[in-house]
């Protein structure tokens, strides 16, 4: 199931890493979205494979992101356990008005 989810980057937590039974090696990154909802707005989503991991690398706290995840779950011990897996992130970047205008003002020829 593949869904979309939009908000502000509250952290990014370190890295995991570890090796498969298969002795593969992996990493994932869990990182934490304000959703701005009313109730639990916080949501941690996890990047898993370096490709992905890299990224939410440089996007600084309080950057307005848009995340694609998809939702799984995985039964151990008659337990179930859910993930939401994120495998695309766009941020958004602000503009200055006042600098974008005082940038093209200094190629005018008058």
């Amino acid at each position: 199931m593949n869904l979309n989810i939009s908000g502000t980057l509250v952290k990014v937590l370190e890295p995991q890493k570890g090796t498969s039974k298969a002795g593969k090696d992996w990493i994932k990154q869990d990182f934490v979205i304000d959703t701005g909802a009313e109730y639990r707005p916080e949501v941690c989503l996890t990047l898993f494979g370096e490709k992905n991991v890299q990224q939410i690398n440089g996007i600084a706290n309080g950057t307005k992101l848009d995340v694609a995840f998809s939702l799984s779950s995985n039964e151990y011990n008659d337990k179930y356990y859910t993930s939401a897996n994120a495998f695309a992130i766009s941020a958004h970047t602000t503009i200055d008005k006042d600098e974008v205008f005082a940038d093209t003002n200094e190629d005018l020829p008058f």
